[in-house]
Protein backbone atom coordinates (compact mmCIF):
# COMPACT_ATOMS: atom_id res chain seq x y z
CA UNK A 1 0.00 0.00 0.00
CA UNK A 2 0.98 3.50 -0.59
CA UNK A 3 -0.04 6.18 0.84
CA UNK A 4 -0.17 9.47 -1.00
CA UNK A 5 -2.00 11.19 1.39
CA UNK A 6 -1.69 13.26 4.26
CA UNK A 7 -3.57 11.30 6.67
CA UNK A 8 -3.14 7.62 7.68
CA UNK A 9 -5.17 4.98 6.48
CA UNK A 10 -6.61 2.52 9.30
CA UNK A 11 -7.34 -0.93 7.83
CA UNK A 12 -9.53 -2.73 9.95
CA UNK A 13 -9.99 -5.79 7.73
CA UNK A 14 -7.96 -7.07 4.66
CA UNK A 15 -9.88 -9.90 3.41
CA UNK A 16 -7.49 -12.32 0.82
CA UNK A 17 -9.03 -14.79 -1.31
CA UNK A 18 -6.62 -16.66 -3.21
CA UNK A 19 -8.02 -19.63 -6.41
CA UNK A 20 -5.53 -21.32 -9.03
CA UNK A 21 -5.98 -23.52 -12.24
CA UNK A 22 -3.93 -27.00 -11.72
CA UNK A 23 -1.04 -27.45 -14.72
CA UNK A 24 -3.24 -30.22 -16.15
CA UNK A 25 -6.45 -27.90 -16.24
CA UNK A 26 -7.35 -26.60 -19.38
CA UNK A 27 -7.62 -22.74 -19.18
CA UNK A 28 -11.30 -21.95 -19.28
CA UNK A 29 -14.07 -19.16 -19.26
CA UNK A 30 -16.22 -18.50 -16.53
CA UNK A 31 -20.34 -19.57 -17.44
CA UNK A 32 -21.29 -16.72 -16.90
CA UNK A 33 -18.97 -13.64 -16.93
CA UNK A 34 -18.10 -13.54 -20.77
CA UNK A 35 -14.55 -14.14 -21.18
CA UNK A 36 -12.97 -13.61 -17.63
CA UNK A 37 -10.94 -16.70 -16.85
CA UNK A 38 -12.17 -19.32 -14.17
CA UNK A 39 -9.89 -20.63 -11.24
CA UNK A 40 -11.66 -23.62 -9.86
CA UNK A 41 -9.43 -24.42 -6.86
CA UNK A 42 -10.28 -22.38 -4.06
CA UNK A 43 -6.98 -22.00 -1.74
CA UNK A 44 -7.71 -18.98 1.19
CA UNK A 45 -10.43 -17.49 1.37
CA UNK A 46 -9.90 -15.41 4.97
CA UNK A 47 -9.24 -12.08 6.97
CA UNK A 48 -5.42 -11.98 7.38
CA UNK A 49 -5.57 -9.82 10.11
CA UNK A 50 -4.93 -11.34 13.39
CA UNK A 51 -7.92 -10.16 15.11
CA UNK A 52 -6.92 -11.58 18.76
CA UNK A 53 -3.74 -9.29 18.39
CA UNK A 54 -4.72 -6.14 16.41
CA UNK A 55 -7.74 -4.17 15.75
CA UNK A 56 -6.29 -2.74 13.10
CA UNK A 57 -3.51 -2.21 10.79
CA UNK A 58 -2.21 1.78 9.19
CA UNK A 59 0.02 2.92 7.07
CA UNK A 60 1.25 6.27 7.95
CA UNK A 61 1.12 8.97 5.60
CA UNK A 62 4.26 8.71 2.18
CA UNK A 63 4.72 5.44 3.50
CA UNK A 64 4.77 2.45 0.82
CA UNK A 65 4.01 -0.12 3.25
CA UNK A 66 3.92 -4.03 1.68
CA UNK A 67 1.56 -6.23 3.48
CA UNK A 68 2.55 -10.10 3.31
CA UNK A 69 0.80 -13.59 3.43
CA UNK A 70 3.08 -16.89 3.59
CA UNK A 71 1.75 -20.05 2.88
CA UNK A 72 2.42 -22.91 0.50
CA UNK A 73 0.84 -24.19 -1.88
CA UNK A 74 0.18 -27.52 -4.07
CA UNK A 75 2.26 -27.45 -6.72
CA UNK A 76 -0.12 -29.45 -8.86
CA UNK A 77 -1.19 -25.48 -9.02
CA UNK A 78 0.22 -23.11 -12.39
CA UNK A 79 -1.48 -20.21 -11.91
CA UNK A 80 -3.61 -18.29 -9.01
CA UNK A 81 -5.46 -15.26 -8.58
CA UNK A 82 -5.26 -13.48 -5.54
CA UNK A 83 -7.78 -10.31 -4.65
CA UNK A 84 -7.52 -8.40 -1.50
CA UNK A 85 -10.72 -6.18 -0.28
CA UNK A 86 -9.32 -3.72 1.75
CA UNK A 87 -11.97 -2.63 4.26
CA UNK A 88 -11.25 1.19 6.26
CA UNK A 89 -15.30 0.90 7.62
CA UNK A 90 -18.52 0.15 6.98
CA UNK A 91 -18.55 2.04 3.92
CA UNK A 92 -14.98 2.63 2.61
CA UNK A 93 -12.86 -0.04 1.03
CA UNK A 94 -10.49 -0.95 -2.23
CA UNK A 95 -9.70 -3.98 -4.03
CA UNK A 96 -6.60 -5.41 -5.58
CA UNK A 97 -5.93 -7.98 -7.89
CA UNK A 98 -3.66 -9.70 -9.41
CA UNK A 99 -2.54 -13.06 -11.05
CA UNK A 100 0.55 -15.31 -10.95
CA UNK A 101 2.04 -18.04 -12.85
CA UNK A 102 3.76 -20.11 -10.10
CA UNK A 103 7.49 -21.46 -11.22
CA UNK A 104 7.65 -25.30 -11.47
CA UNK A 105 9.69 -27.50 -9.09
CA UNK A 106 12.50 -29.35 -11.09
CA UNK A 107 14.52 -32.08 -9.91
CA UNK A 108 17.86 -30.81 -9.04
CA UNK A 109 21.09 -32.55 -11.08
CA UNK A 110 22.35 -35.86 -9.47
CA UNK A 111 25.26 -35.93 -12.15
Amino acid sequence: MNNKGLVIHRIHDVLLRVRGIKGDEDLAFFKDNGKRLAFPVPLIDENVIYKRKYSHIFVEPGIDQTLTYITKISSSVKYIVARAELKYDESRTHSVERVFELPRETAPNRS
